[in-house]
């Protein structure tokens, strides 16, 4: 009776780790394609630097992980600033799990112009919310608040109108 025993809590456990793997390897293979994403869009962020000789100010980086191409497995979405002596500017970059070999990116403009604080995924869109400056505004501050929407559309980022 006690080998009996035994058996069926050994055959209890296999079949347990059976449903628990296939699990796991479902969640190790998004934890892969994360991570693929994110590689690929540093690799960008570095040929940019070595082309341009602009310097990302990483400290001003906003990462977001959501689902935009409508997958169901969340895209790597990043908002970070470039700078050249005295002069910056943002740039907005998106790597798509469906085709994770491709970084696409859109400067959204910096100083003198406008300021992109924040990024926020909402229904497969992205929300940029900053300032702008206004006359009388100094490079430091701009005042005017303003949101600007994006898509990711054929291959890259489109702003709607």
């Amino acid at each position: 009776m006690k080998a009996l025993h035994y058996l069926l809590l050994l055959f209890c456990s296999v079949l347990s780790g059976c449903v628990t793997s296939d699990q796991s390897s479902l969640s190790e293979n998004q934890a892969d394609l994360h991570e693929v994403t994110v590689l690929h869009i540093e690799k960008k962020i570095a040929d940019m630097v070595h082309t341009s000789r602009d310097w990302e100010m990483s400290q001003f980086r906003t990462y977001q992980r959501k689902d935009i191409d409508g997958d169901r497995v969340a895209d790597a979405i990043l908002l970070t600033t470039f700078e050249h002596g005295m002069n910056w500017h943002r740039e907005l970059f998106v790597c798509l799990s469906s085709s994770p070999q491709r970084v696409m990116h859109v400067d959204l403009g910096g100083k003198g112009d406008r300021e992109a604080d924040e990024v926020e995924i909402k229904d497969q869109t992205i929300i940029i919310r900053g300032k702008r400056y206004a006359a009388g505004d100094a490079m430091c501050c701009p005042s005017q608040p303003y949101e600007s929407t994006f898509v990711v559309a054929d291959g890259k980022i489109v702003q709607n109108q």
